[in-house]
């Protein structure tokens, strides 16, 4: 998980700060150096995973501005691979 989640029982609680950002936005689209900040994690790693999520079609990446469209069930699963690829 994330540093900044908290897990209770089985429910991944996701900060405030997070969710009004996904929520905030129309389009839910956030830039990758939003989503690096975000997440605490470096440009690199987050590219790396946020490609395995494009291909199973949980996030939308453009390429050329850098942004990333996703929903609160694709962040979840940026902080779980974050966590994996720790290991």
């Amino acid at each position: 998980m994330c540093d900044s989640m908290e897990e209770r029982g089985k429910a991944i609680v996701l900060p405030l700060n997070i969710l009004l950002k996904l929520m905030g936005k129309n389009d839910k689209t956030m830039s990758i150096s939003e989503l690096c900040e975000s997440l605490n994690i470096d440009h690199k790693e987050l590219m790396k995973i946020v490609k395995m999520l494009s291909d199973k079609g949980l996030v939308i990446l453009n390429t050329k501005t850098e942004h990333v469209k996703l929903s609160g069930l694709g962040l979840l699963y940026l902080c779980d691979l974050k966590e994996l690829l720790k290991t």
